[in-house]
C-alpha cells in the first residue's frame, strides 16, 4: 500500500518522502510550540526491524546498549547501537514480544544499523526483517495525548511497557515516547490501517501536523536528533541519552568507552539549547562538519545541530558544546550569533 498516497488524502504535503505540514504550518508550529494539544505526527524517518530466531535476544544483547536478554513480553526500552569508539550510530525503541524482537531505529538510520548488525551474524540463528513495505509509524505528542489514546484506543501503556490494540484485523503497537516538553506515545501499524486510526485520533481530540512542528516540539524539549545533534560523532552521554545505557549488563560494542565515562566522571560536552540571531536561516542547510563549528572567538567550543523557526519569526536550536561555558557567552557561526538558553541543558 502507498503510504505516500495514503498521507496525501489526509493533506499531507510531501518533501523528500516526508510529510512536512498538513496544510496549516503556522497553526502547526503554534501547537506544537505551546505543547498544549495532541500533535499526530507520521514518522516517515523510522525504520521497523523485527528480529526472529533462537539466538535473537542473546545476539542482540551483545550488539545493543540496553539490556535485551531478561526482559519478558510486553517490555521495551530506549536503546543504541554505538561504534567501537562508543559514538552513537543509530537511537531506538526495542520491544519485546512473544515470538520476536522489534526494534524501531529513528532518523532514517535503519539501514545503517541494520547493516551493522548483520556484518556481526555469524553462527547465530538470527534473522533481520525491515518491515518498512508494510509498517507506518506515528507519533502523538503534547499534553493532550494521554487523553487521546484513552479515548481512541484504550488504556495508555506505562513507561518501560508497550501495549496492543485491536483495530480492524490487526494490532496497533503503542509506547510512551517523549519527542516533545509534554511527552507521548509511538504507534507502530501497518500501513492498510493508517486511515482508520488516524480517524480514531482525530476523533479523539488529536490534531495532524508535519514533521516541522515536531522538529520544533523536540528542540524546544531538549530531545536531540542522533542524524543532527551526533551527525559528526559524539556519545550518548553528549547527547543526555544516559537513559538508552546499561552499565551492568556485560559486554557489547563501544561498552568499554561507557564504562571508562561511568568510572571518571562526567565528559567535557553536553547537550544545549540555543538562541540564535543574525543570518540564522542560512544555517538549516548547513553541512555538517566543520560549516556547523560554534566559536568563541577562535576556539571551537561546540557543533550546531538542528536549527528552526519558532512561530513568533526568532531561530532556536540543539547544539553540543562544552560544559565549562558561561551562561551568558555569545558563540558564533558564520555571519550568525548563538547564546546558550538558561537552564538549556535538558535529559532526552
Amino acid at each position: 500500500m502507498d503510504v505516500d498516497v495514503l498521507l496525501t488524502d489526509l493533506g499531507a504535503v510531501l518533501e523528500g518522502g516526508e510529510a512536512v505540514h498538513f496544510g496549516a504550518p503556522q497553526e502547526e508550529a503554534a501547537v506544537a510550540a505551546r505543547g498544549d494539544g495532541a500533535l499526530l505526527v507520521p514518522l516517515s524517518g523510522l525504520t521497523p526491524l523485527r528480529f526472529t530466531g533462537a539466538d535473537r535476544a542473546s545476539f542482540l544483547h551483545g550488539q545493543l546498549s540496553n539490556r535485551v536478554e531478561g526482559l519478558a513480553a510486553g517490555a521495551c526500552n530506549r536503546t543504541l547501537q554505538l561504534d567501537a569508539r562508543g559514538q552513537v550510530v543509530g537511537e531506538g525503541m526495542l520491544f519485546a514480544r512473544e515470538r520476536d524482537l522489534f526494534l524501531a531505529v529513528d532518523d532514517r538510520r535503519g539501514p545503517q544499523v541494520r547493516a551493522s548488525l548483520e556484518r556481526h551474524v555469524v553462527f547465530d540463528d538470527v534473522v533481520i526483517e525491515d518491515l518498512s513495505a508494510t509498517n507506518v509509524a506515528l507519533t502523538l505528542q503534547g499534553a493532550g495525548a494521554e487523553a487521546a489514546i484513552a479515548r481512541a484506543l484504550g488504556v495508555p501503556p506505562a513507561a518501560d511497557r508497550f501495549a496492543r490494540y485491536p483495530v480492524g484485523d490487526a494490532e496497533v503497537l503503542v509506547a510512551a515516547r517523549r519527542r516533545s516538553r509534554s511527552g507521548g506515545f509511538d504507534l507502530h501499524l501497518l500501513a492498510r490501517q493508517l486511515p482508520e486510526v488516524v480517524g480514531a485520533l482525530r476523533e479523539a481530540g488529536a490534531r495532524l501536523a508535519g514533521v516541522r512542528a515536531l522538529t520544533l516540539a523536540r528542540v524546544l524539549a531538549g530531545v536531540p536528533s542522533v542524524a543532527h545533534e551526533g551527525a559528526s560523532g559524539a556519545l550518548p552521554q553528549e547527547l543526555g541519552l544516559e537513559a538508552a545505557l546499561s552499565l551492568d549488563k556485560g559486554c557489547y560494542l563501544g561498552q568499554e568507552i561507557m564504562a571508562r565515562i561511568d568510572a571518571r566522571g562526567n565528559v567535557r560536552k553536553g547537550l544545549a539549547r540555543v538562541r540564535l540571531e543574525g543570518d540564522a536561516e542560512a544555517l538549516v542547510a548547513l553541512p555538517a562538519g566543520d560549516a556547523r563549528a560554534l566559536l568563541s572567538g577562535d576556539r571551537k567550543v561546540g557543533q550546531l545541530g538542528t536549527v528552526v523557526r519558532e512561530p513568533h519569526g526568532g531561530w532556536r536550536g540543539l547544539a553540543v558544546v562544552r560544559r565549562d561555558l558561561p551562561p551568558d557567552v555569545a558563540l558564533t557561526i558564520g555571519d550568525a550569533r548563538a547564546w546558550l538558553d538558561p537552564g538549556a541543558s535538558a535529559p532526552a
